[in-house]
């Protein structure tokens, strides 16, 4: 009789976990995401921390995603060790290895998910693939191969700015982040963004933060800190036109 009630009580356990989980699969995966919801069955879903994620490292990210798509991205994407997924948003975050002692935050509405707890077969053809840093791995018919998708470095300091992104910088080629000035005291001259460039697979500072008042006479009175740009000049009495500035010598725009 005692192991019969032993046996009742395990079943209830796991029937209010398999109910817990597909409660979960519920709220995590896209309606219209097969393979999401019937993973409960098949154990292909990683372990989920609820309301959290890393806002540091984001090698990409990948708008219009299922959670699945997000875990199947970040497998086929060099160096990605985690992924964030934002439901209401189809946001997928590929990450990369989070700094010593650096800990994830909390999100609401967002999963954090350690890409070593899911099944390497999602990534096909790609499941060893060893792409290099700043690459993804390609599907191909019979084959892979290796394609630039980030910039591999780390994003450029931006003196006297703070990113405007609100999930964090991400290096996607291509990829536009938006910076502005600290304090109202500094003027932002040029585009307000950092970008990893398609064609270098480097980053580029769009702009820089200078204190005010704004008036530099040439190129060689602008602040060490703004890189090569257009920049607005002040010759004389002039009212001001554009020029553009390398390494301190300047061209007609």
């Amino acid at each position: 009789m005692e192991l019969k009630a032993k046996n009742i009580l395990i079943l209830l356990i796991l029937k209010h976990v398999f109910i817990n989980c597909e409660c979960l699969l519920q709220e995590y995966c896209d309606a219209d995401d097969e393979d999401c919801q019937r993973s409960n069955n098949e154990l292909k879903i990683g372990q989920l921390k609820h309301g959290k994620s890393q806002h540091m490292n984001i090698l990409r990210r990948i708008r219009n995603k299922s959670l699945m798509e997000c875990a199947k991205e970040c497998l086929l994407t060099s160096q990605c060790k985690a992924i964030n997924y934002r439901k209401n948003w189809k946001l997928c975050d590929a990450l990369g290895e989070r700094p010593d002692g650096a800990a994830i935050q909390d999100e609401s509405g967002s999963v954090y998910s350690d890409i070593s707890t899911w099944p390497k077969a999602l990534a096909g053809k790609c499941a060893d693939h060893s792409c290099d840093k700043g690459k993804k791995c390609i599907i191909m018919t019979n084959r892979f191969r290796c394609e630039h998708a980030y910039c591999k470095d780390e994003p450029p300091e931006t003196p006297f700015a703070v990113s405007t992104e609100t999930f964090g910088v991400y290096a996607n080629l291509e990829a536009g982040n938006q910076y502005e000035c600290i304090h109202s005291n500094y003027e932002l001259v040029g585009k307000p963004f950092v970008i990893c460039d398609k064609k270098s697979k480097k980053w580029k500072k769009l702009f820089c933060c200078v204190e005010k008042p704004y008036r530099p006479r040439d190129c060689s009175d602008l602040p060490r800190h703004c890189d090569s740009g257009t920049y607005k000049i002040y010759p004389g009495n002039s009212t001001g036109f554009n020029i553009y500035c390398v390494n301190r010598t300047s061209w007609w725009n």
